[in-house]
């Protein structure tokens, strides 16, 4: 099964569940590139630190496009093992002051259009991520942040304080169960969340195709 951004929470449940009953699990994945060469071989006289700070600092700058997941569980009536697989497509977005680099190797690029590697789903529905260092950063700039309409600007006050309106209007004049917002900048989206909740009681805010809210 495929995961995308735009069905990743509606799976969340099942894909934990999944991986709970496994006996075990298969992963493989794609990258933009792949460290080869000689300057990535080893000296006789290198160090073990020295060894890793080389391969360390070239992976940092290679990103993964797609995970693979395949979880074993094991059938005790038919005393056989039954895989389910996933497919996590992957890509980074900005967020505040965390914008991601990456490189991607021309040979690569050969092999992953090669087997048909769709870039469409790469870009357009890859998951967002951060990893350890950036999730700890973006915690430190959220906790710094005494009122976080701090980092807006005035064009982003002044969507932030359109949004509200036309959820409110929404909840006057309109019938539908469901409303959809297009907001594209991180933050205006975390903020618009946040706002929307404080505002309105009795309204559910989520992030599934795009933020929306629910009656």
């Amino acid at each position: 099964m495929e995961i995308t951004k735009n069905n990743f929470f509606e799976e969340l449940d099942n894909i934990t569940e999944n991986l709970k009953r496994s006996s075990f699990v298969g992963f493989d994945a794609e990258f933009t590139a792949m460290l080869s060469g000689e300057r990535f071989k080893h000296r006789l006289f290198d160090t073990n630190e020295d060894r890793y700070n080389l391969i360390k600092n070239e992976v940092g700058k290679i990103l993964m496009t797609q995970v693979g997941l395949t979880m074993f569980q094991y059938n005790r009536d038919l005393d056989k093992y039954d895989a389910i697989g996933y497919t996590f497509h992957l890509c980074p977005q900005a967020f505040g002051d965390v914008d991601q680099f990456f490189i991607f190797q021309a040979s690569t690029l050969q092999f992953l259009c090669k087997h048909k590697f769709d870039f469409n789903k790469f870009i357009y529905q890859g998951l967002r991520f951060l990893n350890k260092a950036e999730e700890d950063q973006i915690r430190q700039q959220l906790t710094a942040f005494d009122n976080l309409s701090n980092v807006l600007e005035m064009d982003g006050e002044r969507q932030l304080q359109h949004y509200c309106s036309e959820v409110s209007w929404w909840l006057t004049n309109s019938d539908e169960g469901t409303m959809y917002l297009d907001i594209e900048d991180p933050i205006l989206r975390y903020m618009t969340h946040n706002e929307l909740r404080t505002r309105f009681d009795n309204i559910l805010t989520t992030d599934s195709l795009g933020p929306n809210i629910q009656r």
